[in-house]
């Protein structure tokens, strides 16, 4: 007989039995047992550090988004910063990473790992609206508009990056790509009132009178409570048909 055979059996036989009874009692005490593995260790061995690995990145990925959910950002940013250093190319955990730098204001933070994320997988919609919305920002509003292009590719009619896109052109004094960005938000929601709005600015920006009248008509027309609220908007108050 084989010792060194007999002994790697029995240590994956009591590997696989603590798991099975701690598992029920403590996943993350479960989780956090190491082991030392020889080099020529048998896959039944490497396999169930497999199953440990995965509990752990399991445990720790509902801990930082059950902490992020709560507000609690810095927590969220400390579990999903633990799955990436376990697994690096975790993109899901690097979602986490980016999201909660970004709801601690964070923003160039967060663009680094909006970056990581994309060099794992540069087809996550998610991923491409928010670090849009990290550059517009900080003012980086080119920038900005690339990654909402991008987003955009994989959500051609999401009304939301439309408006955001618009916004940021318009910061560019790019009033007429702005205004197509705008109209192209309100084909697929008519009433997008954010959109309409931002509408009427870049025309007041533009000097078009007409076209800002006509588009306060729109909302209006939405509803008649806005009108009050515009009355008040330090770029539109000044409009006639706010004072009728």
């Amino acid at each position: 007989m084989n010792p060194n055979k007999f002994r790697n059996q029995y240590i994956a036989k009591y590997t696989f039995l603590i798991f099975i009874i701690t598992l029920g009692l403590n996943k993350v005490v479960c989780a956090q047992l190491s082991f030392v593995l020889e080099e020529n260790t048998p896959s039944n061995v490497l396999a169930v550090q497999d199953l440990f690995s995965v509990d752990t990145k399991s445990t720790l990925m509902s801990d930082g988004t059950n902490a992020y959910k709560k507000g609690d950002y810095e927590a969220a940013l400390t579990a999903f910063k633990k799955v990436t250093e376990m697994n690096p190319d975790y993109y899901d955990a690097w979602i986490g990473i980016g999201n909660s730098l970004f709801s601690l204001s964070r923003f160039n933070d967060a663009i680094e790992a909006f970056d990581a994320t994309n060099e794992i997988n540069p087809n996550l919609f998610e991923v491409w609206y928010n670090k849009g919305l990290a550059l517009y920002f900080i003012c980086k509003y080119d920038n900005a508009i690339k990654c909402f292009d991008n987003a955009l590719i994989l959500k051609p009619e999401y009304y939301e990056i439309l408006n955001i896109k618009g916004m940021s052109l318009n910061k560019l004094t790019k009033y007429d790509e702005a205004i197509k960005a705008y109209e192209i938000a309100l084909s697929v929601k008519p009433d997008f009132f954010d959109a309409i709005y931002n509408m009427a600015c870049t025309y007041a920006f533009m000097g078009d009178k007409e076209k800002v009248s006509d588009t306060l008509s729109k909302l209006i027309q939405l509803n008649t409570s806005y009108k009050e609220t515009l009355s008040k908007d330090p770029i539109l108050k000044d409009y006639d048909i706010l004072r009728q």
